[in-house]
């Protein structure tokens, strides 16, 4: 893994509609990235959002859906049927051929990316990254560390 940090707005697609593509999309707008939601429906979560809201089904979708994004996030669950998970895997497989920056939430290892958990502690971002199998934990501990850089930002502690 290496990590990144993100200099330059990039134009984001989030696909999904539930509580991930929620979390994703207000991730991505709270540092200023252009995002747009694909979805045939959302939550009010995600419809709150301040970003362009795309009406439709990614099994519907041609590859030109993706085109003029950045980095693409599936942030919905991995889907039961066969034929589904293998247009999902060749879907992925095109994405990165193609260049894209490609998160996958239901199958981490699909993709080329994994958004680190962050959390903003005064002037500084604090990132973590896990290896994207359990996502939970990562953020359990960014918070714990996030907790701890508090302290030492007030002179309660020292490293």
């Amino acid at each position: 893994m290496m990590p990144i940090t993100l200099t330059q707005p990039l134009r984001v697609l989030v696909v999904g509609g539930g509580r991930a593509a929620s979390i994703k999309a207000r991730t991505a707008l709270r540092y200023n990235q252009q995002v747009t939601l694909l979805s045939p429906a959302l939550t009010d979560d995600c419809i709150d959002l301040d970003c362009v809201h795309i009406e439709a089904d990614l099994y519907q979708c041609d590859d030109a859906t993706f085109v003029g994004y950045d980095l693409v996030y599936l942030a919905l669950p991995w889907p039961q049927q066969l034929s589904l998970q293998l247009h999902l895997t060749e879907l992925a497989s095109r994405l990165i051929a193609k260049g894209a920056l490609l998160c996958v939430s239901c199958q981490p290892r699909l993709g080329n990316f994994v958004n680190p958990c962050s959390r903003s502690v005064g002037d500084n971002v604090l990132a973590l990254s896990g290896s994207g199998r359990n996502p939970r934990q990562t953020r359990k501990h960014t918070i714990q560390l996030a907790h701890e850089l508090i302290k030492i930002q007030r002179g309660l502690c020292t490293i």
